[in-house]
């Protein structure tokens, strides 16, 4: 499943770790046929606690696969994630990551949202992905497009600094990070993914693409926690 030849870079500030050319070709090929073939299940995405969809923060299509396969082992997507989370490579390697990362093996909680960017300059503003209590701890995004691309923009940003009225405070002038605020800003590679806090700042930028679903740029988000009760 997994490539030999797979980079793995580790961020400190604010603590990111990037893994490129992470599956063989068949678990890449078998993850974007199966993301095109979802056309149909994707809708305007909300967004937590605005009761809804509001395009002044996010504008993008979702789905959420969990809701969408009764058995997982229907999906290649979901089973590739299971053996990837269950994985020793993956267990030991944030095992030595500093927390939240670290208590991988003490989770027993997932979700899984594919979402598309493109179209006209659709985004996501700051925000943090981590709700409900523990339900989100840990976020892994897996990213894969058509090539040749087809689409402009899409990075993801992240940053050390906090969440203040929709923006983040280094930009606000009220309060610094040290001595300045940290961030990170990464293209939307196919076939890597990112692993990081489920409370780190992050940003969706502008992302243009032409209007045929299977040219858009695709994210598969995974979140991790527990669930208590």
């Amino acid at each position: 499943m997994f490539n030999d030849n797979m980079k793995i870079t580790v961020y400190d500030k604010p603590f990111l770790i990037k893994i490129e050319n992470i599956f063989n070709d068949d678990i890449k090929k078998g993850i974007l046929d199966e993301i095109i073939g979802l056309e149909k299940h994707m809708v305007n995405a909300g967004v937590s606690g605005d009761n809804g969809v509001n395009e002044d923060m996010r504008k993008n299509t979702v789905t959420y696969l969990d809701t969408i396969y009764s058995n997982r082992e229907n999906s290649t997507i979901l089973k590739t994630l299971d053996v990837l989370f269950l994985s020793a490579f993956i267990g030991n390697l944030l095992d030595a990551a500093p927390y939240p990362l670290n208590t991988l093996k003490s989770t027993n909680y997932h979700e899984t949202q594919l979402s598309r960017y493109g179209n006209d300059s659709d985004f996501y503003d700051w925000h943090i992905d981590s709700i409900n209590e523990n339900n989100r701890i840990i976020t892994a995004v897996y990213y894969t497009h058509k090539e040749p691309k087809k689409f402009t923009g899409g990075e993801i940003s992240i940053t050390n600094s906090l969440l203040y009225k929709k923006d983040h405070l280094d930009k606000t002038k009220l309060v610094t990070v040290g001595d300045k605020e940290e961030r990170i800003t990464l293209k939307p590679e196919p076939n890597t993914l990112l692993i990081f806090g489920a409370n780190v700042l992050h940003a969706v930028g502008k992302t243009t693409s032409p209007t045929e679903f299977e040219d858009g740029r695709f994210s598969i988000q995974a979140w991790i926690g527990k669930k208590y009760g």
